[in-house]
């Protein structure tokens, strides 16, 4: 009998580096990293198609309504050399506080371009995880106070502008404005790349008053466009955020992918071992 080789042990060096010291964490980090993107992505998905907690109950779209809504339409006028699109869509609700009826107008455009192109990739990733797509939504309020007699007279316009009133700028900040006692309808100027607002003085030969689709907001389009998380603290009658709902199904999500991490991670080390012993 030929004498069996002799069992030779090897043991790395104190503080000697091995490829498992480095390997093992990044298989369970990437592991981590998969469920957890998984569970907030759902989270996330969900979370921005919450309903709207509060605010006065709607009034239906009846004919009535409807015309009293299509009177007083904003008009949007814009530079067609914007990129971005033009104004597609104008969607309205309306809320009734005694005499007075708030109509609030939902202007949508297909895309917001920023003006940086990396900036702008970054940005519509954003979007598109945080509000479900590219889509731009703004907003303009009209406050009609019906009176005695059933007579119409517009006593507020509320908008979201630039808050120093500039126009083009890289880095616009959003600031609500009011014009008391307006003209009916009220007329705006697109200011900036993300559609900011300004009152219209006299239109330039470069400007095109815009032509969107007149139609009154369904529950369809408040989870398409998130409207949960398009909310803003001056509509907040028209109802605002479940912040607290919405923070405990992410915070949830967090602590789901870190009790499964490592279970998945078990079971694909146990499945690679299977494959390993059947070769």
């Amino acid at each position: 009998m030929a004498p069996r080789p002799p069992q030779v042990e090897t043991r790395s060096a104190p503080g000697a580096f091995r490829m498992g010291d480095l390997f093992f964490p990044l298989v369970r980090a990437r592991t981590f990293a998969a469920v957890a993107g998984a569970a907030l992505f759902a989270a996330n998905f969900a979370a921005a198609r919450l309903p709207l907690r509060g605010g006065a109950d709607p009034l239906p779209p009846d004919p009535e309504i409807a015309a009293l809504a299509a009177r007083h339409a904003p008009e949007i006028w814009q530079d067609p050399a914007l990129p971005g699109g033009p104004l597609r869509e104008m969607l309205w609700e309306a809320r009734r506080a005694g005499t007075r009826i708030s109509i609030l107008y939902r202007t949508v455009w297909n895309d917001e371009v920023h003006p940086v192109a990396l900036l702008n990739k970054l940005y519509r990733m954003f979007r598109r995880l945080y509000y479900g797509s590219a889509k731009d939504v703004e907003y303009v309020r009209v406050d009609v106070d019906l009176g005695a007699g059933g007579a119409e007279r517009v006593v507020a316009v509320a908008f979201q502008t630039e808050a120093r009133g500039r126009a083009a700028p890289l880095f616009s900040r959003h600031a609500p404005a009011v014009i008391a006692h307006p003209s009916a309808p009220p007329a705006f100027v697109v200011l900036t790349w993300n559609h900011l607002l300004a009152p219209l003085g006299e239109p330039s030969g470069r400007l095109v008053r815009q032509s969107p689709r007149l139609r009154p907001l369904g529950d369809a389009d408040r989870r398409a466009l998130c409207l949960g998380r398009r909310t803003y603290e001056e509509l907040a009658d028209f109802g605002s955020r479940d912040v607290a709902l919405e923070a405990a199904l992410l915070g949830g999500a967090v602590l789901g992918a870190g009790a499964a991490a490592p279970l998945v991670w078990r079971a694909r080390r146990r499945m690679d071992r299977n494959t390993s012993s059947a070769l």
